[in-house]
């Protein structure tokens, strides 16, 4: 069978490798979850990162090969939520990127502090927050592989 051939069964490799990087390089909306913050509701903001940039974040939150907990995940959940990089918290119209300039006065750094938000939130919220973070990356993933098992 040469490269361009399609098998019997109707599978082309060229047009499944097609629909997966366009799969891929879809954009996902944001969760957006509130909390209480200091007597406040506000609503925190998680981005939903790509599959690669998910991958190469939680990796030193993954206990090790072959780990899945109860839930699925492969990585520690509480640890990935405490550390989701580019977590907005919203106030009515207000937004921040919980980045502030730190550092000395000849060496500035940015330093995120959403780690910070999250350690004093109340652990219902910490729940809330995980279960948002297990739905992006690995609920939705568990949904497809269902749907695809359907599908056959």
């Amino acid at each position: 069978m040469t490269k361009n051939e399609t098998k019997k069964s109707g599978f082309s490799l060229d047009e499944l490798l097609r629909k997966a990087d366009e799969e891929r390089k879809m954009k996902h909306p944001p969760i957006d979850v509130e909390v209480v913050l200091s007597g406040k509701v506000v609503t925190v903001r998680i981005p939903h990162l790509s599959a690669d940039e998910f991958d190469e974040f939680a990796l030193p939150y993954c206990p090790g090969m072959g780990y899945r907990d109860q839930l699925g995940c492969w990585f520690e959940l509480a640890e990935v939520t405490r550390n989701h990089p580019d977590v907005v918290l919203i106030d009515g119209d207000d937004e921040d990127d919980l980045y502030v300039v730190g550092g000395t006065r000849s060496e500035k750094v940015a330093v995120y502090r959403w780690s910070q938000v999250y350690d004093v939130l109340s652990h219902d919220d910490k729940q809330s927050l995980q279960a948002a973070v297990w739905g992006i990356y690995v609920h939705e993933a568990q949904k497809k592989m269902a749907a695809a098992k359907a599908a056959k």
